[in-house]
């Protein structure tokens, strides 16, 4: 359970550094969907950080250098992914389930809109 002093200490560093997180978190990773998810993990260790040794003042700069190894973290372990995917054996698919549809196509490139749509409102922001 948290007790009042670790929530207070919780809630006054993810309003300091919250925007510089997620901004770090954009510019530098691949997929737009994992953005949430690497925030929450940054957050979720600064919480263990300030549970564990509660006296310890924790600085911008220390946030952001968990919010470093979560990005590296997340490449790591797409590179596992991948690196396994390779040698699944693939006889069993078919040309439609190898070849990517025109739908996908399709939404990979709304999908790079939006991300350059929400780059220039942070550059605008900045």
């Amino acid at each position: 359970m948290i007790n009042q002093e670790t929530l207070k200490t919780f809630e006054n560093l993810y309003y300091e550094t919250y925007n510089d997180v997620l901004k770090y978190v954009i510019c530098n990773c691949s997929n737009i969907e994992d953005v949430r998810d690497i925030v929450q993990n940054v957050y979720f260790e600064v919480l263990k950080k300030i549970k564990k040794d509660s006296k310890r003042e924790i600085s911008k700069a220390y946030i952001m250098g968990i919010t470093k190894n979560k990005v590296k973290d997340y490449y790591r372990f797409n590179y596992k992914v991948k690196l396994i995917s390779l040698f699944t054996p693939k006889e069993d698919l078919s040309l439609e389930e190898v070849l990517p549809s025109k739908e996908n196509l399709e939404d990979n490139f709304l999908e790079r809109e939006d991300i350059e749509l929400i780059w220039k409102f942070l550059k605008k922001r900045k």
